[in-house]
């Protein structure tokens, strides 16, 4: 019998041998991969291997051949028809890439964009793009967003292109090493640079599928936003304020409910008591928001120290007409 050779590498390493099965035959349900394993069809190193065993860097897993031919012909459907819409849209993106590198993609997400969870979601679009384009030698590994936007929320986000690259971003956001800053539109004139602090919490839900506010609760997760203001105008009767925030945590909806607590909602982010925007002036988001920037500082992944993407079109004319 024919065996096809695979070398685990280090993203692979530390798994469950039966998940790296299943991560090389993603189309065989799990009744299928127990039984291949159990027939000695999938080897490690030479060997028959228990489902559960961990695999480490180098080792070799080898298949029988005939398995593949299937796989690689589903495999090779799928990433003709990506290339080929690719070609169709003139090879556009749905998505804005601000920088990437072989551990880490950056892009500049749109408004009302969902990040994961739907068949349409920037997570589902950027696997797409991965299994196109990546000529990763990595088993198991898939990409992923490695911190969260709102939908309504515009702006910088990040996606791993790699296990080492995704360690890095995480642990270094969790470390605050990595600075978040925003740039967003409240109402009411902000006098000067505040520090923020509250303990938030999920409370309850709207209609909108999976859409739910937050609020204060002492037992809540605690919140941390700088908001320093950089501009002031006014929107028919009502004093409004640019202002840049830096997050020391990534709590959901933090900016929104930590400006509304303080008497500066979002203009135009109804869900948190602003005041709505006039759809018929032109303008075609709720309320402004905007992952500005990321300063990363010296790193080991050969990223710049300093990502930063421009605010939408409509952002920007709306800040040029009314500040």
């Amino acid at each position: 019998m024919d065996f096809k050779v695979l070398t685990i590498q280090k993203d692979d390493a530390g798994r469950r041998f039966d998940k790296i099965v299943k991560s090389v035959f993603p189309d065989k349900g799990l009744a299928e991969i127990n039984g291949i394993i159990r027939k000695g069809l999938v080897k490690l190193n030479g060997k028959k291997a228990k489902n559960d065993m961990r695999v480490n860097e180098g080792d070799e897993l080898k298949a029988a051949s005939f398995l593949f031919n299937s796989e690689n012909l589903s495999k090779e459907k799928t990433k003709s028809k990506i290339l080929q819409e690719q070609d169709n849209q003139d090879s556009a993106l749905d998505f804005e890439i601000v920088f990437q590198n072989q551990h880490l993609l950056f892009i500049n997400k749109e408004y009302n964009t969902t990040v994961h969870g739907f068949s349409d979601s920037l997570d589902s679009k950027v696997k797409k793009y991965y299994s196109a384009t990546s000529n990763t030698t990595s088993i198991s590994f898939k990409p992923g967003p490695l911190h969260r936007l709102d939908k309504k929320t515009t702006g910088l986000l990040c996606f791993s292109w790699s296990l080492e690259g995704a360690r890095w971003f995480s642990e270094n956001i969790k470390t605050h090493q990595i600075k978040k800053y925003y740039i967003g539109i409240v109402e009411g004139k902000l006098e000067n640079c505040e520090k923020w602090e509250h303990n938030i919490e999920k409370s309850k839900a709207f209609g909108e599928r999976d859409f739910h506010t937050v609020e204060a609760s002492e037992d809540g997760k605690k919140a941390i936003t700088w908001a320093e203001p950089l501009k002031y105008g006014r929107y028919k009767n009502i004093e409004i304020t640019l202002v840049s925030f830096r997050i020391e945590t990534g709590r959901t909806h933090q900016i929104r409910y930590q400006s509304s607590s303080k008497g500066h909602p979002l203009l135009g982010d109804t869900a948190y008591g602003g005041s709505s925007i006039d759809k018929k002036d032109g303008y075609k988001q709720d309320f402004y928001l905007h992952a500005q920037n990321l300063e990363i500082g010296e790193n080991p992944l050969g990223l710049p120290q300093i990502i930063k993407c421009k605010e939408t079109r409509d952002f920007e004319d709306f800040v040029k007409k009314h500040f």
